[in-house]
């Protein structure tokens, strides 16, 4: 039962109902308008998205378009007092009906207790008595978080005359019976996926901003930087205008920056309590979430049931599938939240990626597991796992950037002690065509051939044993001697090279399709076309027969051009 508020109808009335304009520089979302407007019809739209994603300022440019009776009502903690409540929600719609609210306002300010659901049931009828078609606006609703408002709203959408229409803007999914509204087609939906800018609209936005001139390519970074978020374009137009628009500031530009992280911590993450706020520090160091890899970085239980509260709650969480199983944080919020995670020190920032190394290594997956290592200086758990990386950087996808990049985090002892990493390390400065240091890393390699393969496991030692020991690898060394011949176009060091890798392993197409790459690049640089053509072909052919996609691709194009 809900006490009369002792505060005079006249206090509450006074307050502004009027919708507010749009700014002079807002972008028209015209397929969102027109989304609004189809979806009139339905009893509740609900624009559900982050702080920042322009949910009032898409309300309010439907509303100053609509030729509809609108009752405007912004929202404040203040709001959860019942009285204050339906007092001013009352006083919203006689900004077009002053006679409006009779039944409702008996009940508020009538002297004795009333129940809410009684309360919903005088102000269905008095909409009842409203003449044409009425839009009731609610912005700012998830500053209402008494049960008792939230059930008298759900009786309300039961009882909803025809003519009348409920919006309501919202960072988090209010407690009403969405579900039941859904099934039977009374509620319309936009959320933050159908708030995002594009691409278009983050250009006419940004071009708009008084003082900015950036070319496409520029206003494209921001957008990338940004994922089409509102207010992240907005502070990014802020910054510029302040720090003059440097190629390093709009192509680092995130959650990191001073705007964007203040933002985030007084917009997002100030009021949130404090479980959440650590929940999302801790997981910020992952780049994609699933309940037990957030359990297993936290120590918490329930890891299914917070990333659910997070989704309810907006807070900047992408799903990544359809089974609501992987998500990603907003980049942006992830840049602030990896800022936070800063101020927790060295020492803890370590511990949580070594928590993150085990899940993904009992999992087996070994990029990720090469990436948190390395976060958190475990470097021989990350040479482990590099071991296990190498064919499929080099010979499946041709990643050679990202295997460097691993390899010189490495400590210098980790990686000399290491005959197979030598080795990959002297394949990779091969094909990228970085020759200097090749013989170094081959004498290292060759060295290490009469010691054990070091390894953290049975499942390793196996492989590494079988497949990079002895012939096989002599085979590579010489192979990658071949290359760099190639390019250096010394032909007779190329062709002794090749010559010795092929008696190492006779058999071995995969090595055989290198060596023929390796002659269709030296005759390709001598401008020795003809040659080249039958070397590429050779190259093609035989990686084709082994699965060698890489290799395969370079000497279909090489061919193609030479073909031209």
């Amino acid at each position: 039962m809900v006490v009369p508020s002792p505060l005079s109808s006249a206090s509450l009335f006074g307050q502004s109902s009027t919708v507010p304009l749009p700014r002079a520089d807002t972008v028209p979302r015209r397929a969102l308008l027109e989304h609004l407007d189809q979806a009139s019809h339905a009893r509740l739209t609900l624009i559900s998205a982050p702080a920042g994603a322009g949910k009032t300022t898409l309300l309010c440019q439907w509303l100053a378009q609509h030729t509809a009776n609108i009752a405007w009502l912004p929202l404040s903690a203040r709001e959860n007092d019942s009285v204050i409540f339906w007092s001013r929600l009352v006083a919203s719609v006689r900004a077009f009906d002053d006679d409006f609210g009779g039944l409702t306002m008996a009940l508020v300010h009538g002297g004795e207790a009333f129940s809410e659901l009684d309360l919903a049931a005088a102000f269905a009828s008095d909409l009842g008595c409203l003449m044409g078609h009425a839009i009731l606006a609610f912005d700012n609703m998830q500053a209402i978080q008494n049960p008792a408002i939230l059930a008298a709203l759900g009786s309300v959408l039961e009882q909803l005359p025809d003519d009348i229409h409920l919006v309501m803007a919202t960072r988090t999914d209010p407690d009403l019976p969405l579900s039941r509204l859904r099934a039977l087609g009374h509620l319309t939906e936009l959320r933050s996926d159908d708030l995002k800018f594009n691409l278009n609209e983050s250009r006419e936005f940004l071009m708009r901003m008084d003082g900015l001139t950036l070319s496409h390519r520029e206003i494209d970074l921001l957008h990338g930087r940004t994922e089409g978020w509102a207010a992240g374009l907005r502070l990014a137009a802020a910054a510029l205008a302040v720090q003059g628009a440097s190629s390093t500031l709009i192509s680092t530009f995130g959650g990191n920056h001073p705007h964007v992280f203040d933002y985030f911590s007084e917009e997002v993450l100030r009021d949130l309590p404090e479980d959440l706020q650590s929940f999302l520090v801790q997981t910020s160091i992952v780049h994609a979430l699933c309940a037990s890899l957030c359990e297993a970085i936290t120590g918490q239980t329930h890891g299914q049931a917070t990333l659910r509260r997070l989704g309810r709650m907006n807070l900047f969480l992408i799903p990544l599938d359809d089974q609501s199983r992987w998500y990603r944080y907003h980049h942006c919020f992830a840049d602030a939240l990896a800022g936070r995670l800063e101020d927790e020190g060295p020492e803890r920032i370590e511990e949580l990626h070594i928590r993150a190394m085990h899940w993904y290594q009992q999992r087996g997956l070994m990029r990720e597991v090469v990436h948190h290592a390395l976060a958190a200086a475990q470097f021989e758990a990350a040479a482990d796992a590099i071991e296990t990386l190498v064919d499929e950087l080099i010979w499946e996808r041709g990643e050679i950037s990202e295997l460097l990049g691993w390899l010189a985090a490495l400590p210098a002892g980790v990686l000399r002690s290491r005959s197979r990493l030598c080795l990959a390390h002297a394949w990779a400065l091969a094909l990228s065509g970085q020759l200097q240091t090749i013989e170094d890393h081959l004498a290292l390699a060759e060295k290490g051939l009469n010691l054990p393969v070091r390894a953290r496991s049975a499942r390793l030692q196996v492989a590494q044993t079988a497949s990079r020991t002895g012939q096989s690898a002599l085979a590579e060394i010489a192979a990658v001697r071949a290359i760099a011949a190639g390019l250096q176009i010394d032909t007779a060091r190329l062709a002794s090279s090749s010559s010795e890798a092929v008696s190492h392993a006779p058999d071995s197409r995969f090595l055989r399709s290198v060596l023929a790459l390796s002659r269709g690049r030296a005759h390709d640089i001598a401008a020795d076309t003809r040659d080249a053509i039958v070397a590429y072909a050779e190259a093609r052919d035989l990686s084709e027969s082994v699965g060698n996609t890489h290799i395969m691709a370079v000497a279909t194009s090489r061919l193609a051009e030479l073909w031209a």
